[in-house]
């Protein structure tokens, strides 16, 4: 208990700081009459990247505590399928093709879903960037898929071109903190907390997630919900 009241004290007063010099940043990229030189400008847009990655690292913990402590709440609505990924998509849409990544969108059969729009939207996108980091930069490609089982439950399928995950790490890329080792080439920065964020916020929907052993074009997430 002590340790959780100490990551949200420390959450907190990390915010607060970020704030302050989000804004700053901002004000100086946009002040008309500020005579700032593009070496600047990139410094200044540096700065602001950072404190996005840190804001990311104190959500990505504040997650994992709710998870923790069972205390995450989810906002249960329906959605057909196809217009959750139409959201998603717009969403990515900047940030993959900035990348040169094609982003394809493969509905087999639309059906409603009962979910936390918010949360599943969180774990597609997480999964997504990821991917993008590890597909090749000239012909980078990631599909989502949505297909009904046998059993009526909602199947989705988020694959890549990338160079794929080892079988023997299939189970604990879902571990908090686990890290790949990639090759140095690939710049991936991340918080080794996302796909075990994702694997909680599925579970919390009574479902499952996990990476597929008969993909062998890169890597292939599966997430069934009921």
């Amino acid at each position: 208990m002590q340790k959780d009241e100490f990551v949200s004290i420390i959450s907190h007063e990390i915010k607060n700081s970020l704030t302050p010099i989000m804004l700053a940043c901002q004000l100086l990229l946009t002040d008309k009459d500020a005579t700032i030189n593009q070496k600047q400008k990139e410094r200044i847009e540096d700065i602001m990247s950072n404190c996005d990655r840190l804001s990311e690292l104190l959500s990505d913990l504040n997650d994992v505590k709710k998870l923790d402590m069972g205390t995450m709440k989810l906002k249960i609505q329906d959605i057909e399928s196809n217009s959750l990924f139409e959201k998603i998509c717009v969403n990515l849409k900047d940030m993959v093709e900035s990348r040169g990544v094609v982003l394809d969108i493969n509905v087999k059969k639309s059906k409603t879903i009962s979910c936390d729009v918010s949360r599943i939207s969180q774990v597609i996108t997480n999964i997504v960037k990821n991917a993008v980091d590890f597909v090749p930069k000239e012909n980078g490609k990631i599909i989502i898929s949505s297909d009904v089982a046998d059993d009526g439950q909602t199947l989705i399928s988020i694959e890549d071109n990338g160079i794929g995950i080892p079988e023997k790490h299939h189970g604990t890329v879902f571990e908090k903190f686990h890290q790949l080792v990639v090759p140095p080439e690939i710049k991936h920065k991340g918080t080794g907390l996302g796909l075990a964020i994702c694997k909680g916020i599925i579970e919390s929907h009574g479902g499952k997630i996990w990476v597929a052993k008969d993909y062998t074009n890169g890597a292939k997430f599966n997430i069934l919900l009921p």
